[in-house]
């Protein structure tokens, strides 16, 4: 039970951080640039990899619905993120977090995953045409792909300071 508690208090912290600081002093807003920083994302794969595939997908599922409430797209977040995990939980305890370009290159792959998701959703869902494509890619996706990768290493170097709560299950 503690560690659902713990990983709920951190998913919720990471979405309150990109939701309201990040985006509130993000400079690449002031060049019109819509990428964010995605915590959640990587607190998923984090959890996924360390824990497995409940904890990754109950790290996705919860992360994406917080997400969600505060998006006017209810329901893609919780999908792409609920996958995500469920994908990284294949993978327990098989890839070492600890190395800077391990970590570098899952969540560059994973992010773009989440970003080829969104796209695929967005077709079948909404009059989405190639320019509006092209873009997410440019203005989004590839800029989020670069600081989610970059940032990644340190925070999984963070976390796994907190290893007992993750790793237990209970």
């Amino acid at each position: 039970m503690r560690n659902y508690i713990f990983r709920f208090l951190i998913i919720f912290v990471a979405i309150l951080l990109q939701s309201v600081i990040f985006t509130k002093f993000s400079i690449l807003e002031m060049v019109n640039i819509k990428a964010k920083i995605d915590l959640a994302l990587m607190l998923v794969i984090f959890f996924g990899l360390k824990g497995g595939i409940m904890p990754g997908q109950t790290g996705g599922f919860v992360a994406g619905l917080l997400e969600d409430l505060l998006a006017k797209d209810f329901g893609i977040n919780m999908l792409i993120k609920t996958i995500i995990g469920f994908i990284a939980g294949t993978f327990n305890k098989k890839i070492y977090l600890e190395n800077f370009l391990t970590s570098f290159f899952i969540v560059f792959i994973a992010t773009l995953i989440k970003g080829s998701i969104f796209i695929i959703i967005k077709l079948f869902s909404t009059n989405f045409v190639m320019d509006q494509i092209i873009a997410y890619i440019l203005n989004e996706l590839l800029i989020e792909v670069l600081l989610n990768s970059l940032i990644a290493p340190f925070l999984f170097i963070f976390l796994s300071k907190f290893n007992i709560f993750v790793e237990k299950q209970i």
